[in-house]
């Protein structure tokens, strides 16, 4: 059951990222989760303000 739009190799790509993060993380304790899901989550949204800002200069 792939998502919409996913093809195979996009699906094997996801499991093995998962498989990485679940390598580097099965022993986190909970605190240190907490702490690398915010440093995520903040790099996400400047990811997302640098994607919108490129987006505004190409519609320019």
């Amino acid at each position: 059951m792939d998502e919409a739009g996913a093809t195979p190799n996009d699906v094997d790509e996801d499991y093995r990222v998962k498989s990485e993060i679940w390598r580097r993380t099965r022993h986190c304790s909970e605190k240190e989760l907490l702490f690398l899901y915010a440093v995520d989550k903040e790099i996400a949204m400047l990811c997302e303000r640098v994607a919108r800002q490129h987006l505004q200069l190409d519609l320019l």
